[in-house]
């Protein structure tokens, strides 16, 4: 069963800003931010560095996936943050610098 909240779509916007956005990064975060760019979308998900920036530059809204750890548990669907970031950089080998990991523990109010 799909959540109803997420759809997939390919962007059908003018292939020159794909093409453009693609000069400086991979095909998916190119595709990513012309398809934001598209729906006028609020919130853009992107890690990459130079994804993120190239977004922000095309005036979108960003957030990785330790934003949204964040905000789940600011919202109290989840309970600690830790855990699953050590899962993500363990498990699924998804890199995140270790002052950004000590940065997202303290907003969390966890500690190492």
């Amino acid at each position: 069963m799909r959540p109803n909240w997420r759809r997939t779509s390919r962007p059908s916007i003018n292939g020159s800003v794909r093409t453009a956005l693609s000069r400086d990064l991979d095909a998916g975060e190119a595709a990513s931010i012309a398809l934001a760019l598209e729906l006028s979308a609020e919130l853009i998900l992107i890690d990459e560095l130079d994804g993120r920036h190239q977004a922000r530059r095309q005036g979108l809204t960003t957030m990785g996936v330790a934003g949204v750890l964040l905000l789940a548990k600011r919202q109290r669907l989840i309970e600690v943050v830790k855990p699953l970031l050590d899962d993500l950089r363990l498990r699924a080998r998804f890199w995140l610098s270790h002052s950004v990991y000590e940065q997202v523990l303290a907003k969390a109010g966890e500690s190492l």
